[in-house]
């Protein structure tokens, strides 16, 4: 048995695929299985696939398009190593990472789950000039790279999923007990690494760049942003449930992000009291029809009042703010 199993699912991947499974098989550690799940390609990525001649290749073809959460989950029933690392279709990897994240939870016992650091790159000029790559790069791969150690991960993730999933090597027996939700098409990867730190399970991340993580314009979550945040929703909705208890309910963020957080709210017969924005140029107007307020109105009967912040690059000097004032994280504000 292969003391790593290497799983990856891929749905009409043609493009890339060839560059994720050589940075693959060019890994410095060799000891490992390949297990690929083709999720009902209808383009030539089991033909490339089947081009390989590698027995550690284990191919596996759904006929029907299947889902990522499905596909994946059926993958892992064919995972039989030790530890299990996750990737996806078109990122390409440092061809030491499985070395080193087998070597750090051999240390390590008491971690569950080891990541990296992370480089958003892209070859198509288009998504080099968007607004969504410039944001990716700037502010998330910041962010994301800004949390190692397991503390800050273990209050991050409550905030947005900080470890890149296509990052991960988890221990095999946890990985498949876990396993992911059927049902979703996009966040399995945050719901099964929340689920993991909600659970108590120790995640730390190998300060290095092991990951070159494509963005392109048919990449999942730009394809599915009302999705993802209604997933991201059910798994934060007790929390939000507890927050909305006796209280006005605040959005910090008035933005895009706000405004979608509020039709998903306003779906599940929640009504928050306002929106809160750092911008002056938006108090006291209506957005969305309800009232923009300066975040000062957070200051006085704090403990009548919780917030929701909606706001990704600004999300790390938002939660500063709301601690000086005295709100409390999972009491009285989560960052969505």
């Amino acid at each position: 048995m292969p003391e790593i199993s290497v799983l990856m699912s891929v749905y009409n991947g043609e493009k890339y695929i060839k560059d994720t499974i050589d940075s693959i098989l060019n890994q410095t550690y060799q000891d490992f299985e390949f297990i690929i799940i083709d999720d009902g390609s209808t383009d030539s990525t089991t033909d490339i696939i089947n081009r390989y001649d590698d027995d550690r290749i284990k191919l596996y073809k759904i006929p029907f398009n299947s889902g990522v959460g499905a596909a994946l989950d059926f993958g892992l029933k064919h995972c039989s190593g030790k530890y299990i690392a996750k990737v996806d279709a078109d990122d390409i990897y440092h061809n030491q990472r499985l070395q080193l994240q087998k070597e750090y939870l051999d240390k390590n016992p008491d971690v569950t789950v080891v990541g990296s650091l992370i480089n958003y790159f892209s070859t198509d000029q288009e998504v080099l000039r968007s607004e969504r790559y410039r944001n990716l790069k700037n502010s998330y791969e910041r962010q994301v790279n800004s949390i190692i150690k397991r503390e800050d991960i273990k209050q991050k993730l409550y905030w947005f999923c900080c470890i890149v999933h296509s990052t991960v090597m988890i221990r095999g027996d946890i990985y498949r007990k876990i396993g992911y939700d059927h049902t979703l098409r996009v966040g399995e990867d945050y719901k099964l690494i929340y689920s993991l730190n909600r659970m108590g399970f120790f995640m730390e991340k190998i300060p290095e760049k092991l990951l070159d993580c494509r963005i392109s314009s048919t990449s999942i979550t730009a394809l599915n942003v009302s999705d993802m945040l209604t997933s991201i929703y059910e798994l934060k909705q007790d929390i939000i449930a507890k927050i909305f208890l006796h209280r006005e309910v605040y959005i910090w963020g008035a933005g895009g992000y706000g405004k979608a957080l509020l039709k998903i709210l306003r779906g599940k017969n929640l009504k928050p009291a306002g929106f809160i924005d750092s911008k002056e140029n938006l108090w006291g107007k209506k957005v969305e029809g309800i009232k923009v307020y300066s975040p000062s109105c957070l200051e006085e009967k704090r403990d009548d009042k919780g917030v929701i912040v909606a706001s990704d690059p600004g999300r790390f000097a938002i939660a500063n703010v709301l601690n000086k004032m005295g709100y409390k994280h999972l009491d009285n504000y989560i960052v969505f």
